[in-house]
């Protein structure tokens, strides 16, 4: 017999490299807008019990302080320390994630080309749906569009923070065979 039942998908942020070391290689405006629509996504997660992990790349020091003032505030959170690009490298992040039941990922951070990318890789890898937002990312080179192709053909992708909010997906409710 076949029913039909309601699930949530259950979404997750994945917070990568927020660090100073990286963050002291952007201009001033675009480190200050970036840090400031971070801030926004932190607050509605408070608001709407979304869980986050910040990934830290070992040894350049923590998440900026500004952030994790916000982070901390939130029911469920983590830090993880990650030895390379990929967050997915140990096992330590999906372990947290399966334990909060998270199905669809939500990138935000710095270094596109490489540890962003290499996350969503690894999330894709691990059978996570990705959620990538452009102005929730940067890169150190001129932009994140020319990587933005590779997100489109990979991933759930939206230009601006305030569209993924105004599609409602957060809310959307799908229906599994079981």
């Amino acid at each position: 017999m076949l029913e039909i039942i309601a699930a949530k998908e259950q979404y997750g942020v994945l917070l990568i490299d927020m660090q100073e070391r990286f963050l002291d290689k952007f201009r001033d405006s675009k480190k200050k807008n970036l840090i400031k629509r971070q801030i926004r996504l932190l607050k509605y997660s408070r608001i709407s019990d979304l869980p986050l992990v910040a990934l830290e790349f070992a040894e350049l020091g923590g998440t900026i302080q500004e952030l994790r003032d916000h982070i901390n505030l939130l029911k469920r959170h983590a830090y993880i320390v990650k030895d390379g690009n990929n967050g997915f490298f140990e096992d330590r992040l999906i372990e947290q994630l399966m334990y909060w039941r998270i199905t669809n990922l939500i990138l935000t951070g710095v270094n596109t080309s490489a540890c962003v990318r290499d996350t969503a890789e690894g999330a894709l890898k691990h059978d996570f749906c990705v959620t990538y937002i452009d102005d929730l990312v940067a890169d150190f080179e001129s932009g994140n569009h020319k990587y933005f192709g590779w997100f489109l053909n990979n991933c759930l992708c939206f230009d601006r923070y305030d569209d993924f909010f105004q599609s409602k997906l957060l809310n959307q409710r799908t229906f599994k065979k079981i």
